[in-house]
C-alpha cells in the first residue's frame, strides 16, 4: 500500500516556506537600514607594520632598512618579516646598495603604489563617511 500524501501537510510546509522568506526578507531589510561603509581588509596592510612600511614607501619610494626600522621601532627580524610578506605579494622590492657595506634598501613597485592607493581612498571614503562634527 502507497501512502498518500498528505495535502493538509503539504501547505502547511509551503506555508512554513512562506513564513521563512518573509522572516529573510525582513532581516534584509533591517540589515540594509544599518549598513555603512566599511574599509576592506586587505589582509596584506591589516597588520599596522605593513601599513605603515606602506606608507613610508608610498611617500619617499625606496629607504634603507635601517631608517624603516628606526622609524616602526622594530627590529631588523621583525621588519624582515614583514617586508619579506609584502614582496612575495609583489608590493615592494628589495635593492641593495653597495657603499662601505652592503646596505639593503625596500622599494615600493607600481603594483604597490596602486594598491596602496586604491586602499588609501577606500579608507578615505569610509572616514568621510562617520561626519566628524570637527569639519
Amino acid at each position: 500500500m502507497k501512502n498518500k500524501p498528505h495535502h493538509k501537510h503539504s501547505i502547511e510546509k509551503n506555508e512554513n516556506l512562506d513564513f521563512s522568506t518573509d522572516l529573510l526578507h525582513s532581516k534584509q531589510e533591517e540589515e540594509k537600514k544599518f549598513q555603512i561603509e566599511l574599509i576592506d581588509t586587505n589582509n596584506i596592510v591589516k597588520s599596522p607594520y605593513r601599513f605603515n612600511i606602506m606608507m613610508l614607501l608610498f611617500t619617499f619610494g625606496h629607504l634603507k632598512c635601517k631608517i624603516i626600522s628606526k622609524q616602526l621601532q622594530i627590529t631588523p627580524g621583525n621588519l624582515d618579516h614583514h617586508s619579506k610578506i609584502l614582496i612575495k605579494n609583489g608590493w615592494i622590492k628589495e635593492k641593495f646598495i653597495f657603499e662601505i657595506r652592503p646596505l639593503k634598501m625596500l622599494e615600493i613597485t607600481e603594483k604597490g603604489k596602486d594598491e596602496f592607493h586604491q586602499f588609501a581612498l577606500n579608507l578615505k571614503n569610509v572616514i568621510r563617511s562617520l561626519r566628524l562634527d570637527d569639519d
